[in-house]
């Protein structure tokens, strides 16, 4: 028998081996857990990592409102801004990340910083596709409370070892010889190329 509880809190697994990636995504649940048990809201987490697992673990719930805490998917593949739409096809109400208020009642320097980022995630991506980017891209803020302005795009960064680009991705926890590999892959299946070519 399924516990009953109001409300679904929706989050991204994390990436694999992604270890400080794993305690900040479950901080953020735990505390968006805690702010609605102090309204007597009860919830239900369910963690996933591509919209297929959403697709098809929403049928089994009955949870009709869903705060949506992913901000991507681990797959890699699909884009987690989908999520929303994917849970009204569903007939749920779905916050699309509109939970700052509960986590402004419970620290609200914390709560600030993580909305922030996730707006700057959000924002960045909806700017990469916007102009068509691939592959990699920076993207430039201003940082106004917790909603990000863009300054620039820039689809061709510099991506040298000691480039800014680089430190961010150190900041992020990805190496600079798996970013240069993945720019590699990607050109090579674009192109229908193998993934190794014999001199």
């Amino acid at each position: 028998m399924q516990t009953v509880s109001d409300v679904l809190v929706l989050y991204n697994a994390p990436l694999a081996g992604d270890g400080e990636s794993d305690v900040g995504i479950l901080e953020e649940v735990a505390a968006v857990c805690s702010s609605l048990n102090r309204l007597g809201i009860r919830a239900r987490i369910l963690s996933i990592t591509c919209l297929d697992e959403l697709a098809a673990a929403l049928p089994r719930y009955d949870e009709r409102v869903v705060i949506n805490l992913v901000e991507y998917l681990s797959s890699g593949i699909q884009d987690a801004s989908l999520v929303p739409a994917v849970c009204r096809a569903f007939g749920r109400s779905c916050t699309g990340n509109g939970t700052l208020a509960l986590m402004l009642g419970l620290d609200k320097q914390r709560a600030k910083a993580l909305f922030a980022a996730a707006a700057v995630r959000r924002t960045a991506l909806a700017a990469w596709h916007a102009i068509g980017c691939r592959d990699y891209a920076r993207v430039d803020f201003r940082l106004e409370g917790t909603i990000p302005y863009v300054l620039e795009i820039n689809p061709n960064p510099d991506i040298s070892p000691d480039a800014g680009f680089t430190a961010a991705l150190s900041a992020d926890g990805l190496s600079y010889d798996a970013f240069i590999e993945t720019i590699v892959s990607n050109a090579r299946a674009r192109l229908d190329l193998p993934e190794a070519i014999n001199a």
